[in-house]
């Protein structure tokens, strides 16, 4: 019984990110999708809905589509994460995060060894200056 009570608990806290604004900063969640969709990073269909449930802690319906590369979208976690610290710990659960919120557009696989050891991507600077939009 408590093993499995364990893996619920475990599943429920890797369900999205908790964006440290959530409560008060909802506009600025609609200003990163702009910059994400306009520096083609996600999917242009992309809702702003299913954005901020990946930053609301709860979990997340529809995942996002990423249409940049791996290691831009290994950055935009990273620095949202690490850097600029915009969401809460996630224990070392980032990644598993982010496969639970992400999907690649061109199908590419995601998983915890492939995102964590992705080098800085050239476009670094535009995926960091959307993170602090947040």
């Amino acid at each position: 019984m408590q093993e499995k009570r364990k893996k619920t608990v475990s599943s429920c806290e890797t369900a999205s990110f908790n964006y440290i604004h959530y409560n008060n900063d909802q506009p600025n969640i609609t200003y990163l999708m702009d910059s994400l969709k306009r520096n083609a990073l996600i999917h242009q269909e992309t809702k702003i809905g299913n954005l901020r449930s990946v930053f609301s802690g709860r979990p997340v319906e529809q995942k996002i589509i990423w249409t940049g590369n791996i290691s831009e979208l290994a950055h935009f976690i990273k620095t949202l994460h690490n850097t600029a610290k915009k969401v809460e710990d996630t224990k070392q659960k980032q990644w598993e995060i982010t496969i639970n919120c992400f999907e690649m557009a061109d199908g590419t696989e995601l998983t915890k060894d492939k995102l964590r050891t992705q080098k800085t991507p050239a476009r670094a600077a535009i995926i960091e200056k959307a993170v602090n939009i947040l």
